[in-house]
């Protein structure tokens, strides 16, 4: 088998991890959850992929690749040479994928028909995220049907939790209506509630989540030290072309209140650093640049970019994605009347 082509992505409950096989050959963390996830990762030569998953306790475990007799598969996880590893059709993974096939079959279909026009056809996008929300509805009906199986739990923190299709007040409601006690008591589980929570807080205006930070220039940022300013945070990628196209209006608004109180911080969630750093440096944004996820993370992922407005005691006065803000319109406004003297 082709090593080239392997990628193993290791879910800790909170974290994702991902290498190839040729970069190393194991992983050691802390786990969060009861079982954490496994999954490796087969790339085809017409972009799309194959994958097998698992889920595995706090202890050691192996797990044995060994190449499938169905040319279809290519490989798969060999459970019988295998150690300390729990299937995913154990945890439920078989119920769910056969609750949720007619949606996937569909999704699975219009990508493979449409893959070089995603991203770049705005109908086709919008119609694949069409399908993408209808999957996550039907696995949240899965949930609803069967929430003590651990998959629905691993679906709702890892899925459903972050997602911006569900109102934060109606997460939380599902949160502590349908999640067991045996995953809210883990650190995985009081992690998908602060998630949540921060959602709510933007939604209603209220504090930030806090950070501490270090810059590309080896700075310490903390955000209860940014008190007794305005706060803009940007969550970026390099790859990210919207990203790249609003950097000119962020550079003009960084230019134009330095001076008067506004501090701009730019949060990379790029796992290229050299990507990076060229980019800062060739569409020179010379204001604080953090490359780290955590906060991405905490505030539920999903699209880029995002961008915040903090006032003075760090509570969200704006919140670009809410406000439908894309050309920044409603934030040179607000801008204006809080610091132009």
């Amino acid at each position: 088998m082709n090593l080239d082509k392997f990628e193993v992505i290791v879910n800790d409950g909170i974290n994702r991890f991902s290498f190839t096989p040729k970069e190393r050959k194991y992983w050691r963390g802390k786990l969060y959850a009861p079982f954490a996830y496994l999954e490796v990762m087969y790339s085809n030569n017409d972009s799309t992929y194959l994958f097998k998953q698992c889920f595995f306790k706090e202890k050691d475990c192996y797990i044995n690749i060994i190449k499938s007799v169905d040319e279809n598969e290519y490989f798969s996880i060999d459970e019988t040479r295998s150690s300390n590893i729990t299937s995913y059709a154990e945890v439920g993974g078989a119920a769910l994928d056969s609750f949720t096939k007619v949606q996937f079959d569909i999704w699975r279909k219009f990508v493979l028909d449409n893959n070089p026009k995603i991203g770049k056809d705005a109908e086709v996008t919008q119609k694949l995220m069409a399908l993408s929300d209808s999957m996550l509805f039907r696995r949240l009906a899965f949930i609803k049907s069967y929430p003590s199986l651990y998959i629905s739990s691993w679906i709702f923190s890892t899925v459903i939790a972050k997602s911006d299709k569900i109102a934060a007040e109606t997460l939380l409601k599902l949160y502590n209506d349908l999640m067991p006690d045996s995953y809210k008591n883990t650190r995985a589980g009081m992690y998908t509630e602060d998630l949540i929570q921060n959602k709510i807080n933007i939604a209603s205006k209220a504090q930030f989540p806090t950070f501490s930070v270090v810059d590309t220039k080896g700075n310490l940022i903390e955000s209860l030290h940014l008190r007794g300013k305005y706060v803009l945070v940007q969550i970026w990628a390099s790859w990210c072309k919207p990203c790249i196209e609003e950097l000119p209006m962020l550079t003009a608004i960084h230019n134009k209140y330095k001076e008067a109180g506004l501090e701009l911080i730019s949060f990379s969630i790029d796992e290229d650093s050299t990507a990076f750093k060229k980019a800062i440096d060739k569409y020179a944004m010379n204001w604080k640049q953090i490359l780290d996820s955590q906060l991405y993370n905490s505030l539920g992922g999903g699209g880029i970019p995002k961008i915040y407005l903090l006032d003075k005691l760090g509570v969200v006065i704006y919140d670009r994605e809410s406000a439908k803000d894309f050309d920044l319109v409603l934030l040179s406004k607000l801008l204006s009347e809080r610091l132009d003297n």
